[in-house]
């Protein structure tokens, strides 16, 4: 019933503008055709190994002494696929694909999970596009299937990884359990409608639903630029408390507003062909209700600034982005809550994830990030990366994921809340990859991330460095 209420909100605002990009069928697989209709049948495997020395900069120690910070494991994914699309004639066409996600973990991984894994639809979903007169075009699409928003800084991760179902390091799984979009395009102006419910892992489900409308200019030459409203209209997401660690904010999510601005443009519309700038920010609003009842409001930010330069006439074409992003933390001894939400953020280094080994340990909340990244390109084959990333908390004594724990003096439990020192650590990541050709690639990194003050003072004697190699080969038919 909760589907089908969703699925007409989204039918009844179609009359917005919206994305209306037709989706091109996978280049790889068996591909047939008949009755007008093409289809495409194939696999999709991913396998990964990583090995770790350090693990959580020594910070397990706190809450669990006996935590090994040395391990290794393997995680797998595959991924068999339909994807088809009829032509109807008259500049319509229908859309759908439909897709089984198998996940096995082989080891115990960073969050001591040993050998998880499952098999779940991924995709599975129908959608329409038409080209209307003058020059509108229209979109619609419902089921489980991928969505984001600008380069994923709040709408990116649909599907849950990690826990019972494996697959917490390379995330995989994407796709919204249910994600109806609707509306028109005209030119390079597009708006989404949409009703967003995420695929989460049961044990970690929080109830959340997210609808919005969303309006994109898109240009291939000069970028992209957006601007999103959310809301979210039910949520039980608990929010971490400042008065201890298990001070927690229950429904804390709940009745969220956001508004979510991206903008990415490429050579100031000719005049700088080789600079690229980036800004996008984020504004949430609500109300929070404490433990003891009393409802305060909630005022939350998180931006992004960053700028690179390609030097396309040197040897190797390397290209060098720096980047800032800071995101809200709950200010003490003040009434209103100010920790930023993230929602279902992701979309790897070069966007909202903060280092390899911080994608795990941060939350993009009470943060501060610095992020350097060289990319070279030696041959049409093989790319180079190398990032640094410095990651200070926004807010001291005020919750992170981590830096937020119970320990024992003289017997006693004493809450430890945040940290004293805003230096969290800094991280250096090498990437390296090697395209055999379009559908195999093979990535391999080493990244080495160091304690700062902050983790240092928690973890006492226990600090140490963290270093993580990894390896993944992709196989795509």
């Amino acid at each position: 019933m909760q589907r089908a209420l969703a699925l007409a909100l989204v039918l009844a605002l179609a009359a917005l503008p919206t994305a209306a990009q037709d989706r091109p069928l996978p280049s790889s697989g068996l591909r047939f055709a008949a009755g007008g209709a093409d289809w495409v049948v194939g696999i999709d495997a991913n396998l990964y190994y990583y090995a770790m020395r350090g693990t959580w900069w020594g910070l397990a120690s706190l809450a669990a002494p006996d935590f090994d910070t040395d391990r290794s494991y393997a995680e797998l994914w595959l991924m068999p696929r339909v994807d088809a699309r009829w032509d109807l004639g008259g500049g319509q066409r229908l859309r759908g694909g439909l897709s089984l996600g198998i996940t096995q973990d082989v080891g115990s991984n960073a969050f001591d999970e040993r050998n998880q894994g499952t098999a779940r639809l991924e995709q599975a979903w129908l959608g329409w596009q038409g080209d209307l007169s003058e020059g509108w075009r229209a979109e619609l699409s419902a089921g489980s299937q991928d969505f984001m928003l600008g380069t994923g800084m709040l709408i990116y991760a649909g599907g849950g990884n990690g826990a019972e179902w494996g697959n917490a390091a390379s995330s995989k799984r994407t796709a919204w359990r249910f994600a109806g979009v609707a509306g028109l395009a005209y030119g390079e102006l597009n708006a989404r409608a949409f009703w967003l419910d995420p695929n989460e892992v049961p044990s970690l489900d929080t109830g959340t639903r997210i609808a919005g409308v969303a309006l994109d200019w898109t240009n291939a030459r000069d970028g992209k630029a957006g601007l999103a409203y959310l809301w979210v209209p039910e949520s039980n997401y608990a929010y971490p408390g400042s008065a201890a660690p298990f001070a927690f904010i229950l429904d804390g999510r709940d009745g969220m507003r956001v508004l979510h601005g991206w903008s990415e443009l490429t050579g100031l519309f000719g005049a700088m062909p080789a600079l690229s700038l980036r800004a996008e920010f984020a504004l949430e609003r609500s109300e929070v209700t404490r433990i003891n009842g009393q409802r305060d409001p909630l005022r939350a930010g998180a931006g992004y600034l960053g700028a690179s330069w390609w030097f396309r006439t040197l040897p190797f074409a390397p290209k060098l982005t720096y980047g800032y992003a800071y995101f809200s933390g709950d200010k003490p001894g003040t009434t209103t809550y100010e920790r930023f939400d993230p929602l279902y953020w992701g979309n790897g280094l070069d966007n909202w994830w903060f280092g390899a080994n911080g994608a795990y340990g941060f939350l993009n909340s009470n943060l501060k990030f610095q992020r350097v990244t060289l990319d070279a390109f030696l041959s049409p084959q093989d790319i180079l990366k190398l990032q640094f990333v410095r990651a200070d908390a926004a807010q001291l004594n005020s919750p992170i994921q981590f830096g937020q724990a119970v320990r024992f003096a003289a017997g006693q439990a004493v809450p430890t809340v945040g940290v004293d020192s805003s230096h969290l650590t800094d991280e250096w990541t090498l990437q390296a990859v090697h395209v055999f050709q379009p559908s195999v690639v093979f990535s391999a990194y080493v990244t080495h991330s160091r304690p700062g003050a902050g983790f240092r003072d928690l973890a006492g004697a226990q600090s140490q460095s963290w270093t993580t190699i990894g390896m993944g080969l992709t196989l795509s038919y």
